[in-house]
């Protein structure tokens, strides 16, 4: 990113690199805003495959990618920056980042996916009402057994109304 004072213009710069000889190959550079920030990627992505002489993506493989993206840049934001506290195991930080997302674009899947798994991995400590419940922990007998009981407990916790 240029910086908040560039009306959110973002610039890309790929570099083709031969890993043998550590030579450069091709350079490349799309420049756009953060509002375009999927179709900027878009635009990369397709002079890449060019440059590596890979063939297009046709219409029906471009449709297919499309309905797996947000079509909002800031539900982007949200449901990367969600699933980067998830990968960290800051569950609950998670949540809030996705109910985000769910809330600036609702019919996009993904976040209510990411938020379903951030619900469970914060075992529900801070749901309100009467399905609050305890933590889950996982015994010191689990640990390292090779039967995947443990895991089919915590894919059979009760469904988040």
């Amino acid at each position: 990113m240029l910086g908040t004072k560039s009306d959110g213009q973002i610039r890309l710069d790929l570099r083709l690199q031969d890993t043998r000889s550590g030579e450069t190959m091709s350079a490349i550079s799309e420049a756009g805003t953060e509002a375009h920030l999927l179709d900027l990627v878009s635009r990369a992505g397709e002079r890449l495959r060019e440059k590596l002489g890979v063939r297009a993506v046709t219409r029906e493989e471009a449709a297919e990618v499309a309905i797996a993206l947000p079509s909002k840049s800031e539900t982007a934001k949200l449901y990367s920056e969600g699933l980067v506290r998830l990968r960290a195991f800051d569950a609950l930080r998670a949540r809030d980042l996705l109910q985000n997302a769910i809330a600036v674009e609702p019919d996009y899947a993904l976040s209510h996916a990411a938020l379903a798994k951030a619900w469970r991995n914060s075992a529900m400590t801070k749901m309100p009402g009467p399905k609050r419940r305890k933590p889950l922990t996982c015994p010191p007998a689990c640990l390292g057994r090779s039967d995947s009981s443990w895991r089919d407990a915590i894919v059979r916790l009760p469904r988040v109304e």
